[in-house]
């Protein structure tokens, strides 16, 4: 075991108190030196706690520093989920700076403020200056939040293609699309709607069951329509179907 490691074990036995601050350490350790993938697991230990004010100013430290490359800054404070680091990882999204920092980004600014990031999210999503990557992070910030909102943002950077009907399906399935509208898209004629629906019934499917109309429905767009879907996710949704 390394020493990183055995370092993690030990805090994950410790109280509450300070541990947050020793598993932002063994992340900024990992990043930086010969990673043992308990970066992996510090994050997951750090959304157990609440959200702590010390830890996102040690990585916006971290960060300004140099020492945190941005991926890494933004999954850290959305583990953390302290309002006092939305500025940063707002600041993250907006330069898209790629190795998926905005995928990062994104849902770090909804889970620390929540609905209140909306706006913030929608405004990325509108900027038509700013690259797909940047988009699609803004995207994913919506899944989580409780503003029926966000499902119009959702379509409206779907529509003007500023987000992938893939990327958008796993959106829509975490917010909870309703079925009947799924099965209207599935039936009509606007390809990104269709496309859409599709993407979001693989995602469910993956989760257990569909409802009866929704499963006919999908099955038959498979049949009659065409579909952003290789050949082996077509076999893989109609085996997820089937059970």
């Amino acid at each position: 075991m390394s020493q990183l490691t055995s370092r993690f074990e030990k805090c994950r036995l410790r109280p509450m108190s300070g541990s947050p601050l020793e598993l932002v350490e063994i992340v900024l350790a990992e990043v930086n030196g010969t990673a043992t993938g308990a970066w992996k697991l510090a994050l997951l230990e750090l959304k157990t706690f609440a959200p702590d004010a010390e830890s996102a100013a040690r990585v916006v430290r971290a960060y300004e520093g140099g020492r945190c490359e941005p991926w890494c800054a933004a999954s850290l404070l959305g583990a953390i989920g302290h309002p006092d680091g939305y500025a940063t990882a707002l600041s993250i999204l907006w330069s898209a700076p790629g190795s998926l920092a905005e995928s990062y980004a994104g849902p770090a600014l909804a889970r620390m403020r929540g609905d209140e990031a909306l706006s913030d999210l929608a405004a990325v999503l509108d900027d038509d200056s700013l690259p797909q990557r940047a988009h699609e992070g803004a995207a994913l910030g919506l899944s989580t939040l409780s503003d029926p909102r966000a499902d119009d943002v959702l379509l409206a950077a779907v529509d003007r293609g500023r987000v992938r009907t893939s990327v958008a399906g796993a959106v829509a399935c975490e917010r909870g699309i309703p079925s009947a509208r799924l099965i209207s898209w599935l039936r009509g004629t606007d390809s990104r709607r269709r496309n859409l629906a599709a993407w979001t019934v693989f995602h469910l499917a993956a989760q257990g069951p569909v409802v009866r109309e929704l499963e006919l429905a999908m099955q038959s767009a498979l049949a009659e329509a065409p579909l952003p879907f290789t050949a082996a996710q077509r076999s893989e949704l109609r085996e997820r179907l089937s059970n």
